[in-house]
């Protein structure tokens, strides 16, 4: 049965637009990331007792450019096998600002006793004037990472608005459009998934068009196909995986599930 416990009481705590937002480690430690305050700036806690109790809170947007701005643009965290921590989420910084909007960009830290300062993987020439959120962060069997995000066409029209994918292996790659970018029509919320095959599986949803969108990746990247038949808004898609490597999609369209 499930036994609730309160992780934190403060006022404003948030976990929209999280695609995975709870692991547990091999120890048996669980981890969570949480958006809150006014500001909704990335925090992380952990219980070492089943959830009964919960550390103290670590703030993760811990930037100074960040201070005062939102950091809840989509957040992620996965775990390795080593049981090190890898987070992602997208957030404003006062160094990506244009006229008078700030400009989301993809964050990443990692915990392996500590917390590293965070450092920006949406580094595609255009990104810093477009703004990007709703990364998804997957770990294969050599503990590479995989990291899939959204990036608009706005404030400034880059026509370069698409989905993205960047891999770590020694050190980050530039992030690269997984389909034709499109000046009108770009995804705005999107979920990873890795099987055991190690092939990566994406699912976003198109604006201006309300479809959600799937591709594979078995070392390139697969044509998109639209597996909603929507003909208006399809928002939040979440996907998984089981041990046969059957995929299982859930989004909401309009009102329903």
């Amino acid at each position: 049965r499930f036994v609730m416990t309160v992780i934190d009481s403060s006022a404003q705590v948030s976990l929209n637009e999280f695609t995975r937002a709870i692991v547990r480690t091999g120890a048996g430690i669980i981890h969570v990331i949480y958006a809150k305050g006014t500001d909704n700036h990335l925090y992380h806690k952990s219980s070492s007792d089943n959830g009964v109790t919960w550390s103290s809170a670590t703030e993760l947007s811990s930037l100074a450019e960040m201070i005062g701005l939102s950091q809840h643009y989509g957040a992620c965290i996965a775990v390795d096998s080593n049981g090190n921590l890898h987070v992602v989420w997208g957030g404003y910084s006062s160094a990506y600002i244009v006229g008078q909007y700030s400009v989301g960009q993809i964050w990443y830290t990692k915990y392996t006793g500590s917390w590293t300062t965070p450092i920006r993987l949406s580094t595609l020439a255009g990104m810093s004037t477009s703004g990007s959120g709703s990364p998804s962060i997957v770990i294969d069997s050599s503990n590479n990472l995989h990291v899939c995000f959204c990036c608009a066409n706005w404030p400034t029209a880059n026509n370069i608005g698409s989905a993205y994918y960047t891999k770590y292996t020694a050190s980050w790659s530039t992030p690269a459009a997984i389909y034709t970018p499109d000046d009108t029509r770009y995804p705005v919320e999107l979920a990873l998934e890795i099987d055991h095959s190690e092939n990566l599986h994406v699912v976003y949803n198109i604006v201006n068009i309300g479809d959600l969108t799937y591709q594979k990746y078995t070392g390139t990247w697969s044509s998109p196909i639209d597996i909603s038949n929507a003909d208006s808004s399809v928002q939040f898609p979440s996907i998984a995986v089981d041990s046969d490597d059957n995929l299982y999609v859930v989004w909401i369209h309009n009102t329903s599930v």
